[in-house]
């Protein structure tokens, strides 16, 4: 029986069909590689591209710290220039007081003593003693202070401690109004006794004993500018030996006259007060 060409399919046929899909199979599986080898690449240059973009974002962040630096570094510049300048406008301002106090070498101290009538007698004390007598006595001294203003602005004075004595005639928190080039005089007392500070070493070496620490403010008329003065005369004339109490014709380092010096920066009181309301001096 004899075979007819288009009852079935070719060999030829069957083999080109076999190769031309084995073609298309490694086409498909080179352009796949391909895509994948360009999909990975496309995936680093975008991790690339964002690790550039953080890079980036972190330097304009540190510039931007930095810039915020330096603009704060110049506005605390440009606010200390401007208050050393307002400083030293107020400083023509402020007054100058040349303050002293002297103590009498003829008599430092007063000793004042209850007699059996009942009355007080009292006397200068010219030469060193002890007090043995277990009698009712008490010291007095007194001091002459001057205020004399130096400067051509009037001074207003506050004084902020007496050294635990007291100003003669002058009520205690009274300014003092110093002219210019002029001086204001005062009498400054103070007393002891052996039954209150001077009943044991230990009262009697306290610093707040036997300091004279006088100390009072300078202020200019407005208030703008004000200076802390103080004394450091030296008021030690006790002494304790057991029950009987020594007591010095003069301090145990003699002095005639104590000056005050300021003791702490100025303080610009107008200036400091707007600073803290945060309105511009």
């Amino acid at each position: 029986m004899t075979d007819i060409w288009w009852q079935g399919v070719p060999n030829w046929i069957v083999a080109v069909t076999s190769v031309l899909t084995l073609l298309a199979a490694i086409t498909a599986g080179y352009f796949a590689g391909q895509a994948a080898k360009w999909t990975k690449k496309q995936a680093e240059a975008s991790d690339e591209q964002v690790a550039i973009g953080r890079t980036s974002l972190d330097l304009a962040h540190g510039e931007a710290l930095l810039a915020q630096s330096v603009a704060a570094r110049q506005r605390q510049e440009a606010d200390e220039a401007y208050r050393n300048f307002a400083e030293a406008k107020l400083d023509r301002l402020a007054p100058v007081i040349l303050a002293t106090a002297k103590l009498s070498r003829m008599s430092p101290l007063t000793v004042y003593k209850l007699m059996p009538s009942g009355a007080y007698a009292y006397a200068t004390l010219s030469e060193s003693y002890s007090e043995e007598e277990q009698r009712e006595i008490h010291f007095r001294q007194r001091l002459a202070i001057s205020f004399r203003n130096v400067s051509d602005q009037i001074a207003r004075l506050s004084i902020i401690d007496l050294a635990s004595g007291e100003l003669e005639n002058h009520p205690q928190g009274r300014e003092i109004i110093v002219a210019p080039h002029e001086t204001e005089k005062f009498i400054w007392e103070r007393r002891w006794s052996p039954q209150a500070e001077l009943a044991t070493e230990e009262e009697i070496n306290d610093v707040r004993s036997w300091l004279f620490n006088f100390s009072f403010w300078v202020r200019d008329l407005g208030m703008n500018v004000q200076d802390t003065y103080v004394f450091n005369g030296d008021l030690r004339f006790f002494a304790r030996d057991g029950s009987r109490l020594l007591v010095r014709d003069e301090p145990e380092h003699a002095w005639t006259e104590d000056v005050a010096v300021p003791s702490q920066m100025r303080v610009y009181e107008r200036l400091d007060a707007l600073a803290q309301t945060g309105q511009p001096s």
